[in-house]
């Protein structure tokens, strides 16, 4: 058996490990757009495979990296990938809790040519055992330290937003948080957000807010944390 043989059997060896676990993905992730991405990234990357079978694969093109890895008896499910020379990060976790509860965090790291800076969002969305969201968070964050026309310029900004939504009130109660200036609104008898891979913030974003004052906030808050097995 030649170098070519081997290499035409570990090919289609890969394809079928890429199609098993790509197969394993779809049956524990449910969210639409997150199952495409990942079908991209496996087909964009299946010939710079470094090691594959049925529940990860890993891979490096050109020194751009992805990691993608699910464990069904875990229920959870985790990717890491690197884009435009390692410049652009997204790490995706998700997992299942023994009570039905769904927990899914994307960050996606932007770093700026020269290390002048960084750019990072980190979204959670929480969902109940019957798949409706009641939480979700999403940071936004700059930092920037660079020199333009000879003068040093330093950029900090930060952006945060938590939602909880009580699913017998259809009620949202929302802090919003721009750089230490910090609101509290909520908004009545909204609409119940499924797991469809939707963009939640912006669909709560729609509704008319009114001001409430950071107590009636705290009443109703969640402990994601305490989640956890």
């Amino acid at each position: 058996m030649n170098n070519n043989d081997i290499e035409t059997i570990e090919k289609q060896d890969y394809l079928y490990m890429t199609h098993s676990l790509y197969k394993n993905i779809c049956s524990l992730v449910p969210f639409p757009r997150l199952l495409a991405y990942c079908r991209r990234l496996i087909s964009v990357n299946s010939n710079f495979i470094v090691d594959c079978n049925d529940t990860s694969i890993k891979t490096n093109r050109y020194g751009e990296k992805l990691d993608i890895k699910v464990d069904l008896d875990e229920k959870k499910f985790n990717l890491y990938t690197t884009e435009w020379g390692q410049t652009d990060i997204n790490r995706v976790t998700y997992e299942e809790y023994d009570n039905g509860y769904v927990f899914a965090q994307h960050i996606n790291e932007i770093k700026y040519e020269g290390n002048t800076g960084v750019k990072k969002e980190i979204l959670n969305v929480l969902f109940d055992e019957e798949g409706r969201l009641i939480c979700l968070s999403k940071l936004d964050t700059v930092n920037m330290n660079y020199f333009f026309r000879g003068e040093h310029k330093v950029l900090n900004k930060r952006k945060g937003t938590e939602i909880f939504i009580d699913n017998n009130t259809n009620n949202a109660y929302i802090k919003k948080d721009l750089n230490g200036q910090i609101t509290h609104s909520m908004i009545k008898k909204i609409p119940v957000l499924s797991m469809d891979g939707t963009d939640y913030l912006g669909m709560i974003n729609r509704f008319a807010k009114e001001e409430i004052t950071e107590d009636i906030y705290l009443e109703h808050g969640f402990n994601v944390k305490s989640l956890r097995k």
